[in-house]
């Protein structure tokens, strides 16, 4: 795929998954410790105030197993998949039986979810004919929760009720956005709009009136408000995420995480930042080189052939100096002058060749390496062509080593 295509696919990835985090339906924490505008700490706020008693359900809905009846719970979904855990199968029950028990149940859900699956209710978009912003819910019929009159809701959808056994409370449009239902001894409400029981929209019109109404005659002034912290998006750390995510701050952050990316992108896709291969010196001469060569004339078959030339270039030189060829250039006086080392390596020279030489198919790799000793001693004692490039002098270790890795 050409380059400019791959940057503009990357480029539509990155501008969408910014979008995604920046529009108004981005997951939010609805728990009763965000003070943040989508958070319930307002709610929980009052009810303490009024003297009611309040707990915040960090670890579940298992606690609700243990009550009988006149409580309340809240519960507040967050909106995204990674914001909090799902309703497990045992949470479903304790919930159910919770409210069968004789409890009441507030629920605000603005995305489809499990719980509103349990009480057969779907979810429908509202067609406003209004600007963006809250809308209001008019009271279906005159009822006691209704006397404070209509609610102000933000992204409100409609309630589907013809299976689910409810009757609409509130409606916008003329379809329902609030509706009440019964199960077992309890009660149950459901909400289209997490807005109402929000920080910023609970005195919105008559959104706290019509709460407390719910909430005050669901505990008669003895039992207890739970809040569903858990689902609501409670994290379990404190921090500097935590932090900015309370105040709003997390998409400023996430923006400029997303600036930083494109900025290294387009850096990337200079032609200048692009990384050029490093130069790798070639020393001829090494074990590699070698085991390239006797490939090659292994595959020619002219490794016999090699092994007759090179010999007999070795043996024109040693004559040349001691006026004898390889197979007597040992016992030469020239050998002698030169020391006992000189004399060893002409014999282990001569007889290593002889060995080759009688090989109908000689290893490459074993004539390379053994001429390539023979090319090193022309090279300390002068009048020598070197076939593989200069070398530095070696020493006998370091020649030995080069026939073994032959």
């Amino acid at each position: 795929m050409p380059a400019p295509v791959l940057r503009l696919l990357a480029g539509v990835l990155l501008l969408g998954a910014l979008a995604w985090q920046l529009l108004p339906h981005s997951p939010g924490d609805r728990s009763t410790e965000d003070r943040g505008s989508t958070g319930t700490a307002a709610l929980r706020g009052t009810l303490i105030r009024l003297g009611l008693p309040v707990e915040s359900l960090r670890a579940g809905l298992r606690p609700l197993r243990l009550r009988d009846s006149g409580d309340a719970l809240v519960v507040v979904p967050a909106d995204g998949v990674l914001q909090a855990p799902d309703f497990s199968s045992a949470d479903q029950r304790w919930l159910l039986d919770f409210v069968e028990r004789g409890n009441t149940l507030v629920a605000a859900i603005g995305q489809p979810h499990p719980l509103l699956n349990w009480f057969g209710i779907e979810l429908e978009e509202v067609k406003a004919r209004s600007t963006p912003g809250p809308v209001r819910a008019l009271p279906v019929l005159p009822e006691r929760h209704s006397l404070g009159g209509a609610l102000s809701l933000l992204g409100v959808r409609h309630l589907e009720l013809s299976n689910s056994g409810f009757e609409a409370v509130f409606s916008v449009a003329g379809r329902p956005v609030v509706a009440h239902g019964r199960r077992g001894l309890g009660e149950v409400f459901v909400v289209s709009s997490p807005y109402l029981l929000s920080n910023e929209g609970l005195g919105q019109a008559g959104n706290l009136p019509f709460l407390m109404s719910v909430l005050l005659e669901a505990v008669q002034g003895t039992g207890t408000v739970f809040f569903d912290d858990l689902h609501a998006g409670l994290p379990a750390e404190r921090g500097l995420f935590r932090y900015l995510a309370q105040r709003g701050f997390m998409p400023t952050l996430l923006l400029l995480w997303v600036l930083a990316a494109l900025a290294m992108w387009r850096l990337a896709s200079r032609p200048a930042a692009v990384l050029k291969p490093p130069v790798v010196e070639c020393y001829r001469g090494g074990v590699e080189v070698v085991r390239a060569a006797g490939n090659l004339y292994h595959r020619a078959g002219l490794v016999s052939h090699a092994l007759s030339v090179l010999q007999e270039g070795f043996s024109a030189w040693l004559r040349r100096r001691s006026g004898s060829g390889l197979d007597a250039a040992a016992e030469s006086p020239w050998a002698r002058e030169q020391g006992e080392l000189v004399v060893l390596e002409l014999r282990e020279l001569a007889m290593q060749f002889g060995q080759l030489r009688q090989q109908s198919e000689p290893d490459p790799n074993a004539v390379l390496a053994w001429s390539r000793r023979s090319q090193a001693m022309m090279e300390r004692y002068g009048d020598g062509v070197a076939i593989f490039g200069p070398r530095r002098p070696a020493s006998m270790s370091q020649m030995r080593g080069a026939a073994d890795d032959g």
